[in-house]
This record gives structure tokens, C-alpha cells and sequence, in this order.
């Protein structure tokens, strides 16, 4: 089934007000004599025998109000369902070809992060063996009685030291950083540093260790799992027997 806008039809709130009145009028009439002939205690099981049957109404409307909004419900689904699926199908083509031409470019930016952090390495390194050489000669000078000579060498030595460290400390600088290139059409391209994680052994997780990433809803669900299971004692948690009214 399609759905067609039509400007002749009411608001769809009318249409249905309209069209379901005769249901909205017997869901009014079964509350009604529900609280009119239900007394607030219960005390003879013939005043027990009015409940079953008000509650037999009551659950067999509920299914004739689930099966009319199904209906109503059906066409819109249809149609959102099309919807979805021609532009998910238009996204996916696109997310596809962007990975794709992604994987290219993260291996180039690899490569090229991996070939900086070994350039900065060997000039630090460069930068260390220098400042130990002209740290020689200071000493050498200052043996031979060279003072002038001693103090230049101790000067340039010191220089050099400080050039290795900062270079080493740009050693350290994330594969972002050492990958960033700015793009001939503007923009950078860079590499996205995070932190993954692969389960090898899900018995073995320390789920005390992750207590506070937790929704309620999610440690709830799992303790009803754990009751319908059989547990009946768990710390911090009050398991108990309880009953509910049925009638059918």
C-alpha cells in the first residue's frame, strides 16, 4: 500500500478520532463498568468472577486497538521502509568508496609517519654523537691548556645537547603529528591516534574493573537473567518471591 498525500482528507489525528469512534466508546464503557461494579476490596469470589470477566474485555480490546494500529501503522512503515532503503543504498555506495580510497591513503600516511619518526631518531642521534664530540674536545682543550678553545667546544657541546633534546622529544610526537600534510586543494590529511581493544577471553574480564561503565538498565537486565536462571542470592541485590493477579 502507498501513501498518497490527499488535501481533501482531515488531519490524520480527525481521521482516526473519526474512524475508530466506536472503539474509543467501548474502551470508555468497559472502564466504566469496571469502576462500576468493581468494588475497591475484594471479598467473595463472585466479586472475583466480575474482574475475570472485565479483564478478559479489557485484553481482548487491547488486541483489537494492537490489530487497527497495525493497519493504520502499515502503509507508513512500507513507505519509510522504501525510503530508507534507496538512500541507505546511496550512503553505502559512498561510505564503500571512501574507505576504500582511505586504506590507500592511511598506508601512504604510515609510511610516511614511520620514515619521519626514523628521521628525527637519526638527527637526534646525530645531535647526541656531536654534543659527546664537542664535549671530548672541551676537555681535550682544557687539558692542553686551550682555555679559549675548551670554552667554544663546551659552548657548541651544549648546543648540541639542546638540539637533541628537543629533537628526541619530537621523537615522541604521535603518528598524527608526524603524518600531518597540508592537502594541494586545502585542508590536512592526518592520522586519527585511538585506542581499540580485541576480547581474547570474555570468562576472564574484570568486570569489577569496568563496574562504572555500566548502565543500570544493562546490570538490571543482567540480574534478571541471573534470577531466571535459578540465583536466588547475589550481594546488594534483595531477591524475592512476588505474585500477580491473572485472569483467563
Amino acid at each position: 500500500m502507498e501513501v498518497h498525500a490527499k488535501h481533501n482528507e482531515p488531519p490524520l489525528a480527525d481521521r482516526l478520532a473519526l474512524d475508530y469512534e466506536s472503539l474509543t466508546e467501548r474502551v470508555a464503557d468497559i472502564l466504566t463498568l469496571a469502576r462500576d461494579t468493581i468494588p475497591a476490596e475484594i471479598t467473595s469470589d463472585e466479586e472475583n468472577s466480575r474482574i475475570g470477566d472485565v479483564v478478559k474485555g479489557i485484553r481482548g480490546l487491547i488486541k483489537e486497538i494492537g490489530d487497527a494500529k497495525d493497519t493504520e501503522k502499515r502503509p507508513h512503515l512500507d513507505a519509510n521502509k522504501t525510503i530508507e532503503e534507496f538512500f541507505k543504498s546511496l550512503t553505502e555506495r559512498l561510505s564503500k568508496g571512501r574507505d576504500v580510497i582511505e586504506a590507500r591513503g592511511k598506508r601512504f600516511l604510515d609510511k610516511k609517519a614511520t620514515e619521519e619518526r626514523q628521521r628525527r631518531e637519526e638527527a637526534a642521534r646525530a645531535a647526541r654523537e656531536e654534543a659527546e664530540r664537542k664535549l671530548r674536545e672541551a676537555q681535550a682543550a682544557e687539558e692542553q691548556g686551550k682555555e679559549v678553545h675548551a670554552e667554544i667546544a663546551l659552548d657548541q657541546a651544549t648546543q648540541a645537547d639542546r638540539r637533541a633534546q628537543v629533537i628526541e622529544k619530537a621523537v615522541d610526537d604521535s603518528a598524527a603529528d608526524m603524518a600531518r600534510t597540508r592537502l594541494a586543494g586545502g585542508g590536512v590529511s592526518t592520522l586519527r591516534t585511538s585506542w581499540e581493544f580485541k576480547v581474547e577471553d570474555y570468562q576472564a574480564v574484570d568486570l569489577n574493573t569496568l563496574r562504572a561503565f555500566f548502565a543500570n538498565s544493562e546490570i538490571d537486565k543482567a540480574i534478571r537473567g541471573f534470577v531466571r536462571s535459578g540465583g536466588r542470592q547475589l550481594r546488594g541485590v534483595k531477591i524475592f518471591e512476588d505474585t500477580k493477579a491473572s485472569y483467563r
